[in-house]
Protein backbone atom coordinates (compact mmCIF):
# COMPACT_ATOMS: atom_id res chain seq x y z
CA UNK A 1 0.00 0.00 0.00
CA UNK A 2 1.40 3.37 -1.01
CA UNK A 3 1.89 6.32 1.37
CA UNK A 4 -0.90 8.14 -0.47
CA UNK A 5 -3.37 5.30 0.12
CA UNK A 6 -2.38 5.08 3.79
CA UNK A 7 -2.88 8.83 4.18
CA UNK A 8 -6.33 8.70 2.55
CA UNK A 9 -7.33 5.78 4.75
CA UNK A 10 -6.26 7.67 7.89
CA UNK A 11 -8.24 10.73 6.83
CA UNK A 12 -11.33 8.55 6.25
CA UNK A 13 -11.06 7.04 9.72
CA UNK A 14 -10.77 10.49 11.29
CA UNK A 15 -13.85 11.70 9.42
CA UNK A 16 -15.92 8.72 10.62
CA UNK A 17 -14.77 9.25 14.21
CA UNK A 18 -15.58 12.94 13.96
CA UNK A 19 -19.12 12.33 12.65
CA UNK A 20 -19.76 9.71 15.35
CA UNK A 21 -18.53 12.06 18.06
CA UNK A 22 -20.62 14.95 16.76
CA UNK A 23 -23.77 12.81 16.72
CA UNK A 24 -23.15 11.71 20.30
CA UNK A 25 -22.63 15.31 21.36
CA UNK A 26 -25.88 16.35 19.67
CA UNK A 27 -27.72 13.47 21.34
CA UNK A 28 -26.45 14.45 24.80
CA UNK A 29 -27.21 18.12 24.17
CA UNK A 30 -30.78 17.30 23.13
CA UNK A 31 -31.39 15.14 26.19
CA UNK A 32 -30.19 17.92 28.50
CA UNK A 33 -32.35 20.52 26.74
CA UNK A 34 -35.36 18.20 26.84
CA UNK A 35 -34.95 17.57 30.55
CA UNK A 36 -34.77 21.30 31.27
CA UNK A 37 -37.50 22.41 28.90
CA UNK A 38 -40.03 19.75 29.79
CA UNK A 39 -40.50 21.11 33.29
CA UNK A 40 -43.69 22.61 31.94
CA UNK A 41 -43.43 21.66 28.29
CA UNK A 42 -45.61 20.00 25.66
CA UNK A 43 -46.08 19.30 22.01
CA UNK A 44 -48.76 19.22 19.39
CA UNK A 45 -51.45 16.71 18.50
CA UNK A 46 -55.09 16.64 17.51
CA UNK A 47 -57.65 19.07 18.80
CA UNK A 48 -61.28 18.53 19.60
CA UNK A 49 -63.83 20.29 21.77
CA UNK A 50 -65.42 18.17 24.49
CA UNK A 51 -68.91 16.82 24.62
CA UNK A 52 -70.51 16.46 28.05
CA UNK A 53 -68.17 14.12 29.89
CA UNK A 54 -69.11 11.51 32.44
CA UNK A 55 -67.49 11.35 35.86
CA UNK A 56 -63.78 10.91 35.45
CA UNK A 57 -63.92 11.06 31.62
CA UNK A 58 -61.28 12.87 29.63
CA UNK A 59 -62.23 15.25 26.81
CA UNK A 60 -62.23 13.58 23.37
CA UNK A 61 -59.28 14.08 21.01
CA UNK A 62 -59.37 16.20 17.85
CA UNK A 63 -57.98 15.79 14.42
CA UNK A 64 -55.39 17.23 12.09
CA UNK A 65 -52.59 16.03 9.48
CA UNK A 66 -48.30 14.67 9.34
CA UNK A 67 -44.53 14.74 9.48
CA UNK A 68 -42.02 11.92 9.46
CA UNK A 69 -38.84 11.20 11.38
CA UNK A 70 -36.10 8.76 12.33
CA UNK A 71 -34.22 8.06 15.47
CA UNK A 72 -32.28 6.72 18.41
CA UNK A 73 -32.55 4.50 21.47
CA UNK A 74 -32.23 5.06 25.22
CA UNK A 75 -32.89 2.51 27.98
CA UNK A 76 -33.05 3.76 31.59
CA UNK A 77 -34.52 1.82 34.50
CA UNK A 78 -38.31 1.41 34.60
CA UNK A 79 -40.06 3.38 37.35
CA UNK A 80 -43.69 3.10 38.40
CA UNK A 81 -45.58 5.54 40.58
CA UNK A 82 -49.08 5.75 42.03
CA UNK A 83 -51.47 8.19 40.42
CA UNK A 84 -52.03 11.16 42.78
CA UNK A 85 -55.61 12.01 43.67
CA UNK A 86 -55.17 15.61 42.50
CA UNK A 87 -52.33 17.44 40.80
CA UNK A 88 -53.22 20.80 42.39
CA UNK A 89 -50.23 22.40 44.13
CA UNK A 90 -52.40 24.05 46.78
CA UNK A 91 -55.93 23.85 48.15
CA UNK A 92 -57.84 26.68 46.47
CA UNK A 93 -60.27 28.78 48.46
CA UNK A 94 -63.96 29.04 47.65
CA UNK A 95 -64.54 31.32 44.68
CA UNK A 96 -67.67 33.37 43.92
CA UNK A 97 -67.35 32.59 40.21
CA UNK A 98 -66.99 28.84 40.81
CA UNK A 99 -68.98 28.02 43.96
CA UNK A 100 -72.42 28.41 45.53
CA UNK A 101 -71.42 29.88 48.89
CA UNK A 102 -73.57 29.83 52.03
CA UNK A 103 -72.39 32.19 54.80
CA UNK A 104 -72.55 30.88 58.37
CA UNK A 105 -72.83 33.52 61.11
CA UNK A 106 -72.28 33.30 64.85
CA UNK A 107 -72.62 35.84 67.67
CA UNK A 108 -69.35 34.54 69.11
CA UNK A 109 -66.37 32.55 67.88
CA UNK A 110 -67.18 28.94 67.10
CA UNK A 111 -64.79 26.00 66.98
CA UNK A 112 -64.32 24.60 63.49
CA UNK A 113 -64.76 21.06 64.77
CA UNK A 114 -68.31 21.83 65.89
CA UNK A 115 -69.43 22.65 62.34
CA UNK A 116 -67.40 19.80 60.86
CA UNK A 117 -69.10 17.33 63.17
CA UNK A 118 -72.56 18.78 62.55
CA UNK A 119 -72.02 18.75 58.77
CA UNK A 120 -70.42 15.30 58.52
CA UNK A 121 -73.73 13.60 57.80
CA UNK A 122 -75.80 16.39 56.27
CA UNK A 123 -73.27 17.34 53.57
CA UNK A 124 -72.48 13.85 52.31
CA UNK A 125 -73.58 12.47 48.96
CA UNK A 126 -73.40 15.58 46.76
CA UNK A 127 -72.19 15.04 43.20
CA UNK A 128 -70.05 18.18 43.23
CA UNK A 129 -67.22 18.97 45.68
CA UNK A 130 -68.22 20.54 49.01
CA UNK A 131 -65.86 22.79 51.03
CA UNK A 132 -66.08 24.23 54.53
CA UNK A 133 -63.98 27.29 55.39
CA UNK A 134 -63.31 29.62 58.29
CA UNK A 135 -61.81 33.10 58.28
CA UNK A 136 -58.36 33.19 59.87
CA UNK A 137 -58.18 36.66 61.43
CA UNK A 138 -54.49 36.41 62.26
CA UNK A 139 -53.53 35.78 58.62
CA UNK A 140 -56.50 37.65 57.10
CA UNK A 141 -57.55 34.82 54.80
CA UNK A 142 -60.10 32.06 54.39
CA UNK A 143 -58.84 28.52 55.07
CA UNK A 144 -60.26 24.97 55.25
CA UNK A 145 -61.88 24.48 58.66
CA UNK A 146 -59.41 23.31 61.29
CA UNK A 147 -60.85 21.10 64.00
CA UNK A 148 -59.60 23.08 67.04
CA UNK A 149 -59.41 26.54 65.49
CA UNK A 150 -62.03 29.13 66.48
CA UNK A 151 -63.65 31.36 63.87
CA UNK A 152 -65.92 34.41 63.88
CA UNK A 153 -66.93 33.78 60.24
CA UNK A 154 -67.51 30.50 58.45
CA UNK A 155 -68.87 29.46 55.07
CA UNK A 156 -69.79 26.37 53.07
CA UNK A 157 -69.54 26.02 49.29
CA UNK A 158 -70.78 23.67 46.56
CA UNK A 159 -68.93 23.75 43.23
CA UNK A 160 -71.21 24.99 40.42
CA UNK A 161 -69.75 23.03 37.50
CA UNK A 162 -67.08 20.58 36.38
CA UNK A 163 -66.52 18.27 33.41
CA UNK A 164 -69.64 16.29 34.35
CA UNK A 165 -71.82 19.35 33.80
CA UNK A 166 -73.52 22.08 35.88
CA UNK A 167 -75.14 21.68 39.27
CA UNK A 168 -78.96 21.56 39.20
CA UNK A 169 -81.42 23.78 41.03
CA UNK A 170 -82.55 20.79 43.08
CA UNK A 171 -78.99 20.05 44.18
CA UNK A 172 -78.54 23.68 45.25
CA UNK A 173 -81.77 23.57 47.24
CA UNK A 174 -80.67 20.35 48.96
CA UNK A 175 -77.26 21.84 49.71
CA UNK A 176 -78.73 25.01 51.20
CA UNK A 177 -81.06 22.96 53.41
CA UNK A 178 -78.20 20.69 54.50
CA UNK A 179 -76.01 23.65 55.51
CA UNK A 180 -78.91 25.16 57.46
CA UNK A 181 -79.43 21.83 59.23
CA UNK A 182 -75.73 21.58 60.12
CA UNK A 183 -75.62 25.21 61.27
CA UNK A 184 -78.66 24.76 63.50
CA UNK A 185 -77.08 21.66 65.07
CA UNK A 186 -73.94 23.72 65.80
CA UNK A 187 -75.94 26.62 67.24
CA UNK A 188 -75.22 29.10 64.42
CA UNK A 189 -77.16 30.66 61.51
CA UNK A 190 -76.77 29.87 57.78
CA UNK A 191 -77.70 32.50 55.17
CA UNK A 192 -78.62 30.77 51.87
CA UNK A 193 -78.26 33.01 48.75
CA UNK A 194 -80.53 33.13 45.71
CA UNK A 195 -80.58 29.75 43.93
CA UNK A 196 -81.88 31.08 40.62
CA UNK A 197 -78.81 33.24 40.15
CA UNK A 198 -76.56 30.30 41.04
CA UNK A 199 -78.29 28.05 38.49
CA UNK A 200 -77.76 30.70 35.81
CA UNK A 201 -74.07 31.03 36.71
CA UNK A 202 -73.63 27.24 36.71
CA UNK A 203 -75.10 26.89 33.22
CA UNK A 204 -73.02 29.79 31.89
CA UNK A 205 -69.89 28.24 33.41
CA UNK A 206 -70.72 24.91 31.78
CA UNK A 207 -71.08 26.56 28.36
CA UNK A 208 -67.71 28.23 28.81
CA UNK A 209 -66.11 24.88 29.74
CA UNK A 210 -67.43 23.24 26.60
CA UNK A 211 -65.97 26.01 24.45
CA UNK A 212 -62.41 25.73 25.78
CA UNK A 213 -62.13 22.11 26.99
CA UNK A 214 -59.66 20.74 24.43
CA UNK A 215 -57.39 17.73 24.49
CA UNK A 216 -54.50 17.66 22.01
CA UNK A 217 -53.27 14.17 21.10
CA UNK A 218 -50.62 13.28 18.51
CA UNK A 219 -49.64 9.74 17.69
CA UNK A 220 -46.42 8.17 16.53
CA UNK A 221 -46.59 5.00 14.43
CA UNK A 222 -43.91 2.92 12.81
CA UNK A 223 -43.42 3.37 9.08
CA UNK A 224 -45.48 0.93 6.98
CA UNK A 225 -47.05 -0.65 10.04
CA UNK A 226 -43.80 -1.64 11.74
CA UNK A 227 -44.33 -2.28 15.47
CA UNK A 228 -42.55 -0.09 18.02
CA UNK A 229 -40.47 -1.90 20.69
CA UNK A 230 -41.61 -1.36 24.26
CA UNK A 231 -38.06 -1.03 25.53
CA UNK A 232 -37.40 1.89 23.22
CA UNK A 233 -40.69 3.61 24.12
CA UNK A 234 -39.88 3.21 27.81
CA UNK A 235 -36.32 4.48 27.35
CA UNK A 236 -37.35 7.60 25.46
CA UNK A 237 -40.15 8.34 27.92
CA UNK A 238 -38.00 8.08 31.02
CA UNK A 239 -35.17 10.05 29.44
CA UNK A 240 -37.71 12.86 28.85
CA UNK A 241 -38.83 12.85 32.50
CA UNK A 242 -41.97 10.70 32.29
CA UNK A 243 -42.89 8.18 34.99
CA UNK A 244 -45.23 5.24 34.49
CA UNK A 245 -48.28 5.51 36.75
CA UNK A 246 -50.29 2.55 38.03
CA UNK A 247 -53.04 3.14 35.48
CA UNK A 248 -50.61 2.30 32.65
CA UNK A 249 -49.95 5.83 31.37
CA UNK A 250 -46.65 7.72 31.43
CA UNK A 251 -46.94 11.25 32.87
CA UNK A 252 -44.60 14.20 32.95
CA UNK A 253 -45.14 16.58 35.91
CA UNK A 254 -43.70 19.98 36.73
CA UNK A 255 -41.93 20.83 39.97
CA UNK A 256 -45.30 21.53 41.65
CA UNK A 257 -46.63 18.09 40.84
CA UNK A 258 -48.99 19.25 38.08
CA UNK A 259 -49.38 16.97 35.07
CA UNK A 260 -48.10 18.70 31.95
CA UNK A 261 -48.64 15.89 29.45
CA UNK A 262 -49.26 12.16 29.21
CA UNK A 263 -47.98 9.34 27.03
CA UNK A 264 -50.33 6.44 26.29
CA UNK A 265 -50.56 3.31 24.16
CA UNK A 266 -52.16 4.22 20.81
CA UNK A 267 -54.30 1.07 21.10
CA UNK A 268 -55.66 2.20 24.51
CA UNK A 269 -54.41 -0.85 26.43
CA UNK A 270 -52.33 0.24 29.47
CA UNK A 271 -48.55 -0.02 29.47
CA UNK A 272 -47.27 -2.48 32.08
CA UNK A 273 -43.81 -2.34 33.59
CA UNK A 274 -43.43 -6.13 33.60
CA UNK A 275 -44.28 -6.58 29.93
CA UNK A 276 -42.77 -3.61 28.09
CA UNK A 277 -39.45 -5.38 27.70
CA UNK A 278 -41.02 -8.18 25.68
CA UNK A 279 -43.85 -6.46 23.79
CA UNK A 280 -44.06 -4.29 20.69
CA UNK A 281 -46.78 -1.69 20.08
CA UNK A 282 -48.58 -0.23 17.07
CA UNK A 283 -47.89 3.28 18.30
CA UNK A 284 -47.98 5.85 21.10
CA UNK A 285 -50.08 8.95 21.77
CA UNK A 286 -48.70 12.07 23.41
CA UNK A 287 -51.47 14.13 25.04
CA UNK A 288 -51.90 17.69 26.28
CA UNK A 289 -54.97 18.51 28.40
CA UNK A 290 -55.03 22.21 27.48
CA UNK A 291 -57.10 23.70 30.37
CA UNK A 292 -55.18 21.73 33.02
CA UNK A 293 -51.63 22.05 31.68
CA UNK A 294 -49.55 24.94 33.12
CA UNK A 295 -47.03 27.01 31.19
CA UNK A 296 -49.09 28.69 28.48
CA UNK A 297 -48.17 28.46 24.79
CA UNK A 298 -44.55 27.72 25.69
CA UNK A 299 -45.73 24.33 26.94
CA UNK A 300 -47.19 23.57 23.52
CA UNK A 301 -43.98 24.54 21.73
CA UNK A 302 -41.96 22.20 23.94
CA UNK A 303 -44.63 19.52 23.43
CA UNK A 304 -44.18 19.85 19.69
CA UNK A 305 -40.44 19.33 19.97
CA UNK A 306 -40.96 16.35 22.25
CA UNK A 307 -43.30 14.49 19.88
CA UNK A 308 -40.84 15.01 17.04
CA UNK A 309 -38.12 13.59 19.26
CA UNK A 310 -40.26 10.51 19.93
CA UNK A 311 -40.89 10.09 16.20
CA UNK A 312 -37.16 10.26 15.49
CA UNK A 313 -36.24 7.92 18.31
CA UNK A 314 -38.84 5.36 17.23
CA UNK A 315 -38.20 5.64 13.46
CA UNK A 316 -41.85 6.58 13.13
CA UNK A 317 -44.14 9.27 11.76
CA UNK A 318 -46.62 11.66 13.35
CA UNK A 319 -50.30 10.79 12.91
CA UNK A 320 -53.67 12.18 13.98
CA UNK A 321 -56.34 10.26 15.91
CA UNK A 322 -57.51 8.70 12.64
CA UNK A 323 -53.92 7.47 12.19
CA UNK A 324 -53.45 9.71 9.17
CA UNK A 325 -50.14 11.60 8.64
CA UNK A 326 -49.99 14.93 10.44
CA UNK A 327 -48.67 17.97 8.56
CA UNK A 328 -46.68 20.94 9.94
CA UNK A 329 -49.52 23.22 8.81
CA UNK A 330 -51.95 21.31 11.04
CA UNK A 331 -49.64 21.83 14.00
CA UNK A 332 -49.57 25.57 13.37
CA UNK A 333 -53.38 25.59 13.25
CA UNK A 334 -53.53 23.75 16.58
CA UNK A 335 -51.18 26.33 18.09
CA UNK A 336 -53.56 29.11 17.10
CA UNK A 337 -56.50 27.30 18.71
CA UNK A 338 -54.59 26.84 21.94
CA UNK A 339 -53.65 30.53 22.06
CA UNK A 340 -57.34 31.42 21.72
CA UNK A 341 -58.27 29.02 24.53
CA UNK A 342 -55.62 30.50 26.84
CA UNK A 343 -56.88 34.04 26.19
CA UNK A 344 -60.47 33.04 26.92
CA UNK A 345 -59.53 31.26 30.14
CA UNK A 346 -57.42 34.14 31.41
CA UNK A 347 -60.24 36.58 30.68
CA UNK A 348 -62.55 34.50 32.91
CA UNK A 349 -60.01 34.20 35.72
CA UNK A 350 -59.23 30.52 35.14
CA UNK A 351 -55.74 30.54 33.63
CA UNK A 352 -54.69 27.08 32.44
CA UNK A 353 -53.04 24.95 35.11
CA UNK A 354 -54.07 27.13 38.08
CA UNK A 355 -55.80 25.54 41.10
CA UNK A 356 -59.10 27.08 39.97
CA UNK A 357 -58.75 25.62 36.47
CA UNK A 358 -57.86 22.21 37.92
CA UNK A 359 -61.08 22.33 39.98
CA UNK A 360 -63.26 23.42 37.08
CA UNK A 361 -61.81 20.92 34.60
CA UNK A 362 -61.91 17.90 36.92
Amino acid sequence: MSELQIGLLAIGVLVVIGVFGYNKWQERKYRIETDLNLKSGHDDVLLRETEPAGAGERPPKAAADPVAASGERIEPVMQVRKVPADGAPREPSLNESLDFIVAVESSEDIEGGALIQAASGALRGFAKPVRLEGYNGREARWEPLADRERYAMLRAGLQLSDRRGPVSGEELANFGAAVQEAAQAAGVLAMVPDRADAVRRAQELDRFCREVDILVAIGVMGAQGVQLPGTRIRGLAEAAGFLLDEDGRFRRRDDKGRVVYELANLDAAPFRADSMRSLNFAGISLELDVPRAPGGIRTFEQFRELIRHFAQGLDGQLVDDNRKPLSPAALDQIRGQIEAVHRAMEARGFAAGTPEALRLFS
